[in-house]
């Protein structure tokens, strides 16, 4: 059996199964929303029906996952951010009404 070779993409679940929107109305906070499990769970949340506000330091990867959603008919925003400086983070969060 020849195995097969590793690549994020190959492995990146895009498409949404239907939901039961069960954050509708609700917003969430995403961090590290432009790759991997942040992005994912961006997807995922605005799936459900939740809008999501998406933060990271890289703003081209964080439009990536904003248009992601938006083709699942979910509603987000990015925010350039480096949430490890309280300060910063608590400003984009009170900005956002969260």
């Amino acid at each position: 059996m020849t195995p097969v070779p590793f690549t994020p993409q190959a492995h990146v679940r895009e498409e949404v199964p239907e939901t039961n929107k069960l954050f509708e109305g609700k917003r969430a906070f995403v961090t590290g929303g432009g790759s991997g499990i942040g992005r994912a769970s961006a997807i995922a949340l605005a799936a459900e029906g939740c809008f999501v506000t998406v933060a990271g330091r890289t703003g081209d990867s964080l439009e990536g996952t904003v248009r992601a959603i938006n083709e699942i008919g979910g509603s987000a925003q990015a925010v350039k951010c480096d949430v490890t400086v309280d300060s910063m983070a608590r400003r984009r969060r009170q900005q956002r009404g969260l």
